[in-house]
């Protein structure tokens, strides 16, 4: 069936999925958090700590208003020597609107709503490989049309309450939305059969897409057994209630060989239907945050981020390209100065590590393996309970993957990532 085989039937395996499906931090979100490089759990005092850790927004000394966080979202893939020394690049960009959200406060209780989009992915391309081969009968020409977009929506409520003085709780009840759509037409040309002037080639075109609705619930603790030391801690887990699908695919394999020259006979494979359980990955995603509020102008901030493995991911009904889903942990360490009371600077740095097994030299059809490597940099302005942040994130990471697909051959993978949000916050 076309959905187990949506990629082996290929000739290049499509790489790219879930922005993208092999890292879970792609695109930080809030604009205070990624200047922190995601180490949050800890402090979550504003709007995007609903996101976070939901415990931590009861801090807040004011009403939010997050306005707005646009996020222009880049990342490039590059497969070494795929073929005859030619490398091949998968490129990605989106610019969305990545977070909105607010605050309000009811006696020892703070309450709130968030919209976020914590993965884009968004590759559009037309790809030629010239000169593959001059074997006879081997393929020779490979031109690629690839179109994949892959949107993750929350948007829910969040509600925490300071427990004692130094303790509090909270939990954020976003429903999540994942739309994925995935285009992929491919032909081949071949080399003429040794001893005729014949050839071959072949042509594919697949398509699918997939809508999954979940719930999302995040439960969070934040503990400050010191005046400048808070701990953050918060745990999330996805439950799939619905999502439908629809995938098609026809090729043609030509080929004269012993027919009269002008003939040639016609092998033609079609398959399309309904695809009726895609979801989101089951994956248990867990945070540990500790902030050090060394003054009133500096604090530093760290965080360990465990994600859970889901085997079951590896289902053509389940995902567009099937594999299994392994744990894997992220770090991050920031710091934030405010040079004055109206500007702050922050820097961190974190990892993006792969939720993908090692490569296996003796495998075929596996997803790369590569663990990125970010940094941060940003700042705000303040001014009469306003603000506009501006906040870098740059990532890069080398790693292996296979991208001809039904072959043992591993290339060299690198990734780089960058992101650029501007956002602005309004205190009531």
């Amino acid at each position: 069936m076309f959905k187990s085989s949506f990629i082996l039937c290929c000739i290049l395996v499509s790489t790219s999925a879930r922005a993208d499906q092999y890292h879970y931090r792609d695109v930080l979100i809030g604009d205070r958090a990624a200047g922190l490089g995601g180490a949050y759990a800890g402090i979550s005092d504003d709007p995007s700590g609903m996101f976070y850790n939901p415990a931590g927004i009861v801090y807040s000394t004011e009403n939010y208003l997050s306005l707005s966080v646009n996020a222009f979202a880049s990342s490039t893939e590059t497969f070494k020597n795929i073929v005859s020394g030619q490398d091949y690049t998968y490129s990605s960009s989106s610019l969305l609107p990545s977070f909105f959200g607010f605050l309000q406060s009811t006696g020892k209780a703070r309450y709130g709503f968030f919209v976020a989009i914590p993965n884009s992915d968004n590759i559009d391309q037309n790809d030629s490989l010239t000169g593959l081969t001059s074997i006879a009968d081997q393929g020779n020409v490979f031109q690629r049309r690839f179109y994949h977009k892959d949107v993750e929506y929350l948007f829910g409520p969040s509600y925490a309450r300071e427990l004692s003085e130094n303790f509090s709780m909270g939990i954020s009840l976003p429903f999540a939305i994942r739309n994925e759509n995935v285009i992929d037409n491919q032909f081949a040309i071949f080399n003429a059969a040794a001893g005729t002037t014949n050839q071959r080639w072949f042509f594919q075109e697949s398509s699918r897409s997939t809508t999954a609705y979940a719930v999302q619930p995040k439960i969070g603790f934040q503990f400050m057994p010191k005046p400048s030391w808070a701990i953050g801690a918060a745990a999330s887990y996805p439950f799939t209630f619905a999502g439908s699908g629809k995938y098609s695919s026809r090729s043609l394999i030509t080929s004269s060989g012993s027919l009269p020259d002008g003939y040639v006979s016609h092998d033609i494979n079609l398959d399309s239907g309904s695809i009726s359980n895609p979801r989101v990955p089951r994956v248990m995603q867990a945070s540990l945050g500790v902030t050090n509020f060394i003054s009133k102008r500096f604090l530093v901030s760290g965080q360990f981020d465990y994600a859970s493995a889901d085997t079951a991911y590896n289902s053509g009904d389940v995902a567009a390209i099937p594999f299994s889903l392994r744990s894997t942990w992220n770090a991050s360490l920031g710091a934030e100065w405010y040079l004055a009371d109206s500007l702050a600077f922050r820097v961190g740095a974190f990892t993006n590590r792969a939720n993908t097994p090692a490569i296996d030299p003796s495998a075929t059809n596996q997803a790369e393996h590569v663990d990125e490597y970010c940094g941060a940099l940003g700042f705000s302005y303040y001014h009469g309970g306003t603000s506009l942040s501006f906040t870098g994130n740059y990532g890069h990471g080398s790693g292996s993957g296979q991208g001809v697909s039904a072959t043992t051959s591993v290339q060299t993978v690198t990734r780089n990532t960058m992101n650029l949000l501007l956002s602005g916050t309004y205190q009531m």
